[in-house]
């Protein structure tokens, strides 16, 4: 699998210079992240556009898609741009130094992916897109030195860190504890909640089973008893939901 290099874009005005990260494909548009349909929503880039039109950091967004189960950035990289996503859906995964693969957290619309790189820190974790994802990505550098002088761009950045916490927080406590019938609803009525009940992904079972901390079996198991139970339908690529049987089934000890 081939990772982009965040820090390979530079100067947009350099001769000759491919602005396209592997596995990515340039955006039709670079407003995409607006108007877009379930699992999309307004990102970073959006209100920088609004509220600091004309400068270098907005100048230098470059917009990309990336297909299902392509690497944003790879564990390890060095980060010279962030990652706001403006649709689809993602995960952070760790490779531990015996090889094991742990999801440590979603990647959804409005998040921004390599904060650590703010600190000079090079990506503790793969950013792997689930569905097609939309991102606009952003030099460090740019964004650093605007936030100096902005600052609500800089409590914006706090804010998202604090937005990362949950959301691991989120994958510790929802769904890495419980009977398995109760993660899987737990994740299920997350996404609901995230694209409505008729326009949800239907995720891999190992993709779910990674970020649940069970097993492909186990997970196909449970989905397919919740969709004799009518709480799941399958249509196509997506998921029909009910939300109230999902919320008891996630409470159950």
């Amino acid at each position: 699998m081939t990772a982009s290099h965040p820090g390979s874009t530079v100067n947009p005005s350099t001769p000759g210079r491919n602005m396209q990260p592997p596995g990515a494909t340039v955006a039709a548009s670079p407003r995409h992240c607006m108007g877009t349909p379930p699992l999309g929503g307004s990102c970073l880039v959006c209100r920088l556009r609004e509220t600091l039109p004309g400068t270098d950091l907005v100048h230098d967004v470059r917009p990309h898609s990336w297909p299902a189960h392509s690497a944003i950035y790879q564990q390890g990289q060095s980060l010279g741009r962030v990652h706001a996503v403006c649709a689809g859906l993602g995960a952070l995964q760790q490779t531990s130094p015996h090889g094991g693969d742990r999801t440590l957290r979603l990647i959804e619309p409005g998040d921004v992916i390599g904060l650590e790189g703010l600190t000079g820190r090079v990506a503790q974790s793969q950013a792997i897109a689930l569905t097609t994802t939309h991102t606009c990505c952003m030099r460090i550098d740019l964004l650093l030195a605007t936030a100096r002088h902005t600052p609500w761009l800089a409590a914006e950045l706090h804010a998202l860190w604090l937005r990362a916490l949950t959301r691991a927080d989120f994958v510790i406590a929802g769904l890495s504890t419980g009977p398995a019938r109760a993660r899987v609803a737990r994740l299920l009525a997350h996404l609901c909640d995230l694209s409505g009940p008729s326009h949800v992904p239907d995720l891999s079972r190992h993709d779910m089973a990674s970020l649940m901390a069970l097993t492909t079996e186990t997970v196909s198991r449970t989905m397919a008893a919740l969709q004799r139970e009518g709480a799941v339908q399958s249509r196509g690529a997506l998921l029909i939901c009910r939300p109230d049987v999902l919320k008891m089934a996630s409470e159950l000890d």
